[in-house]
């Protein structure tokens, strides 16, 4: 699973907030510019952000201040800092602030303002405006380069930036360690901090020169959790990280065993082990790439099951079930009963197909999988690669209520489906009349055929196929029996295909070609 999803819908809001405020930007900004080329700017372009941290943002050349007297309104001032850290306020001087937090330039500029009044007073400091950045970003990203954004930006912001937009794979891109060098440090930055445990401070602003780079992960291990809530897959490392801190970084809930890790790592040898891991001794084991990190699921705990109805019925929507207790009839009591337009008797439960491979049982040798193995007949390889894309897609199977009963059992993320009454039968392709006929309860699929006034001339008599929706579900059908809604298929025969996709653009071609050769015969002779 990429992990890049479990993170989407936070950074919505976020992303929204920055495209937002560049509406406050002129007209020729751009959100990034080459090293050759910068957008010109006819006034200041960012105001500050109600969300800035003073605690963490540190000012830099750009910034405005604006100053003002408490007890005399009347008397304000403005700076703005210049690029070696300098603050001129022209009716008082020059203060040298450097690179400080905003919350300590505010102390040190009410307190130089306050040496150059006559008498005490309080002196109010705000950050009217803030900085440009001018940054580098580098590596795995779309659109390496040179970047102006905001001082309001955060590291998280600029890769997006260079990255049309988007956040990089974080499967694939090594966020656990995004280097920023700048002219005074170098810095190396976990954004996983941020991403997965919501620590601001773990994204830090960008500053006027930072060159930020993103590398494509080296070291990997593969995290195995029972609970869905989880983020699992292969997850970038640090260097020698402890298998405590990479857990650190996760919220598990109460269904997760922490006191039971199962590790599988590779040994010199090249083989691989299994350990049991207690959560007190996380702290000893050293992670290696390619590990496998398997968080259990406590025993008898209780999952909630839950299955959804959709179609006509009253209250459609979610419910919880006793896996293999709960029965159909059960859940449409629960979701109020049918409606008057419901037509129980198409009614089915959509569940996902498992398919098992047959090589693994045939690994085995117990009765259970004799069993299975018996009712499982040899197919060719270019079959089985079929199911096993049905499998990779998540097909459904479909349950027919009318043959199975409304006793049937459900199992957790069945989808049950209850379709409207429907009075036709449709039939499509080559038959003379093609559309609805009144359905005839009993009646074969000739029948409508014959209502559609037969087959044409480009019809497929023996490949006909029938398509029976469910909602947002379709099953292919082999015309054995006719339901209401059922869309009977007359396709093309094969005969019918080579005329009209091999042989007519063969002779419309020669045509074209003949009429070409005949109107240059004519005009050179003329």
């Amino acid at each position: 699973m990429d992990i890049s999803n479990y993170t989407a819908k936070k950074l919505l809001n976020h992303q929204e907030s920055d495209e937002a405020s560049m509406t406050d930007m002129p007209q020729n900004f751009s959100p990034y510019a080459s090293p050759y080329t910068s957008p010109i700017y006819s006034k200041t372009v960012e105001t500050v952000d109600n969300s800035l941290d003073p605690n963490n943002y540190y000012i830099g050349g750009g910034d405005e201040f604006f100053i003002s007297i408490v007890d005399n309104p009347s008397i304000n001032f403005t700076g703005t800092l210049s690029q070696q850290g300098d603050l001129y306020v022209p009716e008082l001087g020059l203060e040298k602030l450097g690179k400080i937090t905003l919350s300590e330039a505010q102390k040190r500029i009410s307190k130089f303002v306050q040496t150059k009044l006559k008498k005490s007073s309080e002196v109010y400091v705000s950050l009217s405006k803030v900085k440009i950045a001018t940054v580098s970003v580098n590596g795995a990203v779309l659109k390496a380069g040179t970047y102006k954004i905001p001082g309001t930006y955060r590291i998280l912001d600029a890769l997006r930036a260079a990255n049309n937009y988007e956040i990089p794979s974080m499967n694939n891109c090594n966020f656990r360690e995004v280097r920023c060098t700048n002219k005074d440090s170098t810095k190396n930055i976990d954004l996983f901090v941020y991403l997965l445990k919501n620590k601001i401070d773990g994204n830090p602003y960008v500053y006027p020169g930072d060159n930020i780079t993103l590398e494509y992960a080296t070291q990997k291990i593969m995290l195995n959790c029972t609970s869905k809530e989880i983020v699992s897959g292969m997850i970038p490392i640090k260097e020698n990280e402890k298998l405590s801190d990479f857990l650190s970084l996760f919220s598990f809930d109460k269904s997760v065993d922490t006191t039971a890790i199962l590790l599988e790592t590779s040994l010199a040898t090249g083989n691989r082990t299994i350990q049991s891991i207690s959560w007190d001794n996380a702290n000893s084991i050293t992670l290696h790439d390619r590990d496998i990190v398997t968080l259990p699921q406590k025993k008898n705990y209780n999952p909630v099951d839950l299955v959804s109805i959709s179609g006509e019925v009253a209250r459609p929507g979610t419910f919880p079930i006793i896996k293999d207790s709960t029965s159909f009839s059960d859940v449409i009591a629960m979701a109020g009963g049918p409606t008057q337009f419901a037509n129980i008797d198409r009614a089915v439960i959509a569940r996902r197909s498992k398919i098992y491979d047959i090589n693994s049982l045939n690994s085995q040798s117990n009765t259970s999988v004799v069993g299975q193995m018996s009712a499982i007949a040899p197919i060719r390889p270019e079959i089985y690669a079929g199911f096993s894309k049905m499998n990779s897609t998540q097909d459904y199977s479909i349950i027919q209520i009318k043959k199975m009963g409304s006793t049937v059992k459900l199992r957790p993320n069945d989808e049950i489906i209850i379709p409207k009454k429907d009075i036709f039968v449709y039939v499509s392709g080559n038959v003379r009349r093609p559309g609805a006929c009144l359905f005839v309860n009993g009646m074969s699929y000739r029948y409508y055929i014959a209502q559609c006034g037969g087959y044409s001339g480009k019809a497929d008599k023996s490949n006909l196929f029938g398509v029976r929706n469910y909602a947002n579900t379709s099953q292919m059908t082999d015309l054995s029996e006719i339901s209401e809604g059922d869309i009977i298929v007359v396709p093309d025969s094969q005969q019918a295909k080579f005329l009209s996709t091999i042989l007519l653009p063969v002779i419309t071609a020669v045509a074209t070609i003949a009429s070409l050769i005949l109107a240059a015969y004519t005009i050179y002779h003329k």
